[in-house]
Parts: C-alpha cells; sequence; structure tokens
C-alpha cells in the first residue's frame, strides 16, 4: 500500500502583515514629511534670498529697511551674513557723523555689489548683505536694541555654513568713534568680522572737481603767460631768494622741525592764570619759544652782517662810532636775553614772558 507524505507550509497571519504594512507605511510617511519639510525651508530660504538680491541689486547694493524688513533678513535661519547700519540722517537730530558715513557706506555697498557681480558662491555663507535702517522707519528697532546714539553697524553672522557662529543672534559692533565714518574704515571692519578678504572700493569719477581742476589749471597758466615780463625780475631777485633762505635757515635752526614731529604745545598755562612761553628742560619746548629764538637769530644775524659790511662802508667817523656801538650793544643784549633763555631751560621750570623780561632786567641791572 503506497504511502503519501504531506508537508504543512505555514502561512503568515494576517495580524503579522498588518503590522508590517503600517510600519513601512509609517517610515514612508515620515522620510516624506521629512524631505517636504528639507525641501520647504530650502525653498523659503532660496525665496528669501532671491528677495534680497532683487532689493540690492535695484539699489546698488545697498538694501533699505524697515522693522518688517529688518526683522525678516535678521531672524531665522540664514545662510548668509547681514550688515545693518542703523542711523538717523534727518535734519531735525543733527547727526552730523550720520550723514557723513551715509555716502561712505552706500559706496562700500555699491562697490561690493561690483565685486560680486556674476560671482556664484559654493559657501552661501560668504554672501553679505548690507542694509540701513534710519531711525524714522525702525523705531521700535532702536528700542529693542537699545541705541540711544548714532550712527552704528551691526554685522550678524550666518546661522548656517562653515561661516556659522556659535551665538548668532549676537551682533558684532563696529567701534566708530575710533575708526571714524571712512569707506576704508568700514571695509577693514567688514574684512577682520568676517573672515574675507578686503572689498576693492571703485569711487565714481568727481565730474565737478575735474572741470574745476581744469579751469583753475588754464586759468593759472593764462595769468603766468600775461604776468611773465613782470614775474621774471622778481624771480630773479637775489635779494629775495638770500631772504628766504635766511628765513628758512633761522627757522629750522630755531627747533621748528623738533615742534612738527614732537607736536608740541604752542602755549602752556602757568598754573596762576597765564601761559608759559619756556618750557623748562631740554628736552622741551614749545611753539611761542621756537619764534622767540628765532627773533632772536635773526636779530644777532642782522647786527653781525651791519657791522661787518655795513659799518666799515661809512664815510662819516661819527656815523661809523656810533653804528660800531649800536650793533655791538644789539649783540651783547640779544646774546645776554639768549643765554637767559637758556639758564631757565636748565632750571626745567616753564616761564610766562613777563617773567622772562622781568628776571631778564634785573639781573642785568643789579648783578
Amino acid at each position: 500500500m503506497a504511502s503519501c507524505t504531506y508537508r504543512w507550509h505555514p502561512r503568515p497571519t494576517t495580524t503579522a502583515t498588518t503590522h508590517r504594512k503600517m510600519r513601512f507605511s509609517i517610515l514612508t510617511t515620515a522620510i516624506a514629511v521629512g524631505a517636504s519639510a528639507l525641501f520647504s525651508i530650502a525653498s523659503a530660504s532660496d525665496a528669501h534670498i532671491a528677495k534680497f538680491d532683487a532689493l540690492a541689486a535695484k539699489h546698488k547694493g545697498l538694501i533699505d529697511l524697515d522693522d518688517q524688513l529688518y526683522n525678516e533678513i535678521t531672524s531665522g535661519p540664514r545662510s548668509y551674513s547681514v550688515a545693518v547700519l542703523l542711523t538717523a540722517t534727518a535734519p531735525q537730530f543733527s547727526c552730523n557723523m550720520c550723514r557723513e558715513i551715509d555716502p561712505e557706506y552706500a559706496l562700500v555697498a555699491s562697490s561690493l555689489q561690483k565685486a560680486n557681480k556674476g560671482k556664484k558662491f559654493f559657501d552661501p555663507s560668504e554672501k553679505v548683505y548690507l542694509t540701513r535702517l534710519d531711525f524714522l522707519n525702525g523705531k521700535s528697532i532702536f528700542q529693542r536694541l537699545q541705541l540711544t546714539t548714532a550712527p552704528n553697524i551691526y554685522i550678524f553672522h550666518p546661522t548656517t555654513g562653515d561661516l556659522a557662529k556659535t551665538n548668532p543672534d549676537e551682533p558684532t559692533v563696529h567701534d566708530m568713534l575710533h575708526a571714524g565714518p571712512t569707506a576704508d574704515a568700514i571695509v577693514r571692519f567688514l574684512s577682520s568680522t568676517l573672515k574675507r578678504s578686503p572689498i576693492t572700493l571703485v569711487r565714481p569719477l568727481n565730474y565737478a572737481k575735474i572741470v574745476t581742476t581744469v579751469f583753475a589749471l588754464l586759468a593759472t597758466l593764462t595769468a603766468l603767460k600775461l604776468s611773465y615780463r613782470y614775474l621774471i625780475p622778481i624771480i630773479q631777485s637775489k635779494r629775495l631768494w638770500t631772504g628766504i633762505t635766511l628765513f628758512l635757515v633761522l627757522l629750522f635752526v630755531s627747533g621748528h622741525m623738533f615742534n612738527q614731529i614732537r607736536k608740541t604745545p604752542y602755549v602752556v598755562p602757568d598754573g596762576n592764570g597765564g601761559v608759559s612761553y619756556i618750557a623748562g628742560g631740554f628736552q622741551n619746548q614749545f611753539g611761542m619759544e621756537t619764534q622767540i629764538v628765532m627773533v632772536v637769530y635773526g636779530v644777532l644775524a642782522f647786527s653781525t652782517v651791519a657791522l661787518a659790511i655795513q659799518a666799515p662802508r661809512m664815510l662819516a667817523p661819527q656815523r661809523q662810532s656810533v653804528a660800531i656801538w649800536v650793533w655791538t650793544g644789539v649783540i651783547l643784549l640779544m646774546f645776554s636775553f639768549l643765554m637767559h633763555v637758556q639758564k631757565l631751560n636748565k632750571d626745567e621750570q616753564n616761564t610766562g614772558l613777563s617773567s622772562i623780561l622781568m628776571t631778564f632786567y634785573t639781573k642785568n641791572t643789579w648783578d
């Protein structure tokens, strides 16, 4: 009798199959929702960047903000940097620095736009927008930032990308008082803060200045042409050049270059309601002291020349004798005064002009 063998194949239950399908469906839905969210965020970011690019292109690289646009460009995830000039240019605020920095900031924005023209940013965090918010258009922003002075430049760093900061909501503030309201200072601040190469400033041609310079040059050449025959005797005058040479020699010998290098004061208060003309010590001097010494040197030079050249040419013996005594007395007086000034320097005490003359008169009268 033949035997029959039966093989039993277990079939999955309906419950297990249903669970696997549900898990697959949930996983598929989660992936789809995540991808959709990422796509929405990327689309929103691209839309924002396209909007800001259009605004920058429309206004030569500078975006003017209001409360809403400020919040839009500085809040939320951003893959770019934002520089905001917070200013107050209205006449009622009398902000001179605001009016000074406004064209300089606009120059930096236009130069940045020209530098980025046709450039593709492989890392979006390298992109930077230059914006401007006036107080009249953003009072609530000024109140939120607790600003009481203007102008200010804030830089908001990217929240994503290679250049993202750990705390991007804390802006970097430009030190306007020390750096100054110039385009060069703004470029240095942007370069050091954003770690990018300096922006090459492209200044527009000042046609008014060019025309004025050309007309001034033509007028000068015309005047020289018309007055040529009158100027030649003056230019060739030996006495003129002798006088100029002597003046320059006396000026530099008396310490003029020392004043220019050390930026010495002209005079200083003496503490008694007056001023001091002579500085104490040989390592210091005042501007007025230089002029006093220059006059003394000039009188001494003129007296020496008169005594050596003019006096011997006098034919009358009496006039010659008087001239010799007069110029000798002037030389003696001026040298004495010069030595007195040197002694005051040695005493290392600042001295006023009245004290100089009084002590000089007293010592030469009673000593």
